[in-house]
């Protein structure tokens, strides 16, 4: 299976404890109505019926998800004025009944016309429902598990609210509040089961998580930022036509650099919010994203239709924000010091092995930007005035700013005093933190004990040192005191091989060789 982009619990558990979270479902009863003086009453004509109709409707939910169908199923800007569009979950009921199912359609024999088959409250109830035996499987299988591991994944509308899409578990990729949240179950389970590793999927990058999770209360528009980013990305990847526009003014404005042309085209094809260098690539390209959505809304011909126009207008509000420009040069800069660091975690296992001890340097860099946050962030702070000033927009005057003129200096002075107090300083704080939350010296033994992978044997030399670290997983083995004589045969067989034939690169190759 593979992994969702966001967190793992494992890679080890001791076995459960009864006790931790819900206790296992009760065998399942005879169908009974009430319960009267011990004795179970058989279910009534009504409530059978009531029973079949809510498996109807659950059999409906059920098949949505699996199909990973949308209970809403429109936006409200692609529904014309006036026109009423109802939602999947209401088609797929009035299907059911269409097509002649006698449960469903006897419930509503006598219903009001123009009445909601299913309304929104009782869908959410009905999600509640799923939600609850989800995680009751789910706890279920960790306590009966020896080993396991939950990801997490992205975030979904259900509802009106967010909620996180598992496949194994709990899952989100999220910002902020939701990200504090899930970090408390997390914890939990942490403290249920200490062997577990608490870390990153290979699949998310670094940076993008840790922007994602900063939990900044005084300036709240981290969260909005990076959604407004992953909107501008989407919008323009609507249609073709959308991009070729996009190009056209890229072509225009870098029209000196043929090649910088070429590469900022190739990004912007690309799903490219999700990369290390993200807020780099943003800021490049903040001029052409502002240009293009404002040609695209005041666009007076019938090229582009209503809702597109009025969108390019929302999300050009959005990005032309001084709040917003302030945001992503700070995390760009904060950020730029575990760009290399993460795209090690994501490359060949031997990046992944080296990259364990580049983390201490990098912790060292961000606590030197810690102690002499007041002169990083003059420089943050004068780019992104610069880049406002160069993109027209009028930078904004906080807290006592308020009371100054705009142009006195001492407004200045305070909005930048402002954003370092409530911006740049809980960022790094952040990103140091969450750094030694993921990395724990737990996580870097697991690490370490990629040096047993036979390719970065070889670029070890066949000399390596790490073999005390898989002392974490002895309690695991069947014969847990033949561990280091099964290493150093291990090692003589890898360094045999290497000679003859290219030695395996990752866990997986490893474990599937011949005569292991």
């Amino acid at each position: 299976m593979e992994p969702g982009p966001q967190l793992c619990l494992g890679p080890r558990a001791p076995p459960a404890p009864r006790g931790f979270g819900s206790q296992p479902s009760s065998p399942p009863q005879p169908e009974a109505g009430n319960q009267q003086d011990g004795n179970v009453l058989p279910l009534t004509l009504e409530e059978k019926e009531n029973k079949e109709y809510l498996k109807s409707l659950f059999e409906i939910l059920i098949l949505m998800g699996k199909q990973n169908i949308t209970l809403d199923g429109h936006e409200a800007d692609e529904i014309p004025e006036g026109l009423f569009a109802p939602d999947n979950f209401q088609v797929l009921l009035e299907c059911r009944i269409n097509s002649g199912e006698e449960v469903p359609r006897k419930h509503f024999e006598t219903t009001a016309v123009n009445i909601l088959f299913c309304s929104k409250t009782q869908q959410r109830q009905m999600l509640e429902i799923c939600e609850s035996c989800i995680r009751e499987e789910t706890l279920r299988e960790v306590r009966d598990s020896h080993f396991f591991c939950i990801i997490t994944e992205d975030m979904v509308d259900i509802a009106g609210e967010e909620s996180p899409t598992a496949r194994a578990g709990e899952a989100y990729i999220v910002s902020s509040g939701f990200s504090s949240k899930i970090k408390d179950v997390d914890s939990r389970l942490l403290e249920k089961y200490h062997q577990a590793v608490y870390t990153l999927c290979s699949s998310c990058a670094l940076n993008v998580w840790l922007a994602k999770s900063v939990p900044v209360i005084g300036v709240s528009v981290i969260g909005v930022s990076l959604g407004t980013i992953e909107e501008v990305c989407s919008f323009f990847h609507r249609s073709p036509q959308l991009l070729l526009e996009l190009d056209n003014v890229i072509s225009v404005l870098f029209q000196n650099s043929e090649e910088r042309v070429k590469e900022l085209k190739e990004i912007c094809h690309s799903q490219w919010t999700g990369r290390h260098d993200a807020f780099e690539i943003l800021v490049d390209l903040l001029q052409a994203l502002i240009l293009c959505l404002d040609g695209i809304n005041s666009n007076t011909n019938i090229r582009w239709n209503n809702c597109i126009a009025v969108r390019a207008f929302v999300l050009c509000s959005a990005v032309t924000d001084f709040d917003f420009i302030v945001t992503i040069v700070v995390l760009k800069n904060v950020l730029s010091f575990t760009r290399a660091f993460g795209k090690n975690l994501q490359g060949q296992t031997s990046d992944v092995f080296f990259a364990t001890s580049s983390l201490t340097a990098v912790l060292h860099s961000l606590n030197e930007v810690m102690e002499n946050t007041e002169i990083y962030h003059e420089f943050w702070f004068e780019e992104a005035t610069n880049l406002a000033t160069k993109l027209d927009i009028q930078m904004k005057l906080l807290g006592k700013s308020r009371r100054t003129q705009q142009g006195n200096l001492e407004s200045q002075l305070t909005s930048e005093s402002y954003y370092k107090d409530t911006l740049s300083v809980p960022t790094v704080e952040h990103i140091i933190q969450e750094l030694k939350d993921i990395f724990s010296e737990q996580h870097l033994k697991a690490l370490k004990c990629l040096s047993l992978v036979p390719s970065v044997m070889g670029q070890l030399k066949f000399n390596t040192s790490e073999e005390h670290h898989a002392d974490m997983y002895r309690s695991d083995l069947p014969n847990p005191d033949m561990l280091s004589a099964e290493l150093h045969c291990w090692g003589m067989k890898c360094k045999q091989g290497g000679k003859d034939i290219e030695l395996s690169f990752t866990i997986y190759e490893a474990l599937h060789l011949p005569d292991i």
